[in-house]
């Protein structure tokens, strides 16, 4: 479908009046166990602020990533890092949240709020619910943006000739983005037990 103008936002329930929870993608109606069509709920995360939706569930951004990017600087023009949340709903075009990602980037914020769904655990079956509740996942990029500055600190660019298989079999010169960190010296993430 051809990318359309967003949406109007959906009233806060208990959020600061201010602040706005930019769903990536409004999430796509599914099948019931009923056999009905049923609708993502997202009120719980209304608790943090209005839903203004990024994309509509029908919208593919890899079709047009151009008039995709055009749409998100737009929507998230407006956006406060300390006021406002991120979320996506686990579902939709990938590329809408690629699109989002690169944009936040670019933004160059101290840092984005998101939004993390976590189910609750039936004691008696050890078994995860629909239940759950949104918590808060801060991403400081202070930090990072320091670290990109700093020069050959992460990354550099070398000239590499690469033996390719274009057009009747020539070699083409390429600049290549090299890491310069050690994968020895980035600390592991902590993982989460089930």
């Amino acid at each position: 479908m051809i990318l359309s103008r967003p949406r109007e936002v959906t009233k806060s329930m208990k959020g600061a009046a201010k602040a706005m929870v930019y769903v990536v993608q409004r999430p796509r109606p599914r099948l019931g166990p009923d056999g009905t069509v049923c609708e993502r709920d997202l009120r719980p995360a209304m608790e943090f602020g209005s839903l203004r939706y990024i994309f509509e569930a029908e919208e593919r951004a890899a079709f047009q990533p151009s008039l995709g990017l055009d749409r998100v600087r737009e929507v998230l023009s407006a956006f406060d890092p300390h006021e406002d949340y991120m979320l996506w709903p686990s579902m939709g075009d990938p590329a809408t949240l690629y699109l989002v990602l690169l944009t936040l980037g670019g933004m160059r914020l101290p840092s984005v709020r998101f939004l993390y769904w976590s189910r609750e655990l039936d004691q008696e079956t050890g078994q995860r619910t629909r239940k759950g509740h949104y918590w808060v996942f801060t991403v400081d990029l202070n930090n990072h943006w320091m670290a990109l500055m700093e020069p050959g600190r992460l990354a550099r660019f070398e000239d590499t000739a690469m033996n390719g298989s274009g057009k009747n079999g020539s070699r083409a010169e390429n600049r290549v983005w090299v890491p310069t960190v050690a994968t020895t010296d980035v600390a592991p993430l902590r993982r989460i037990g089930r």
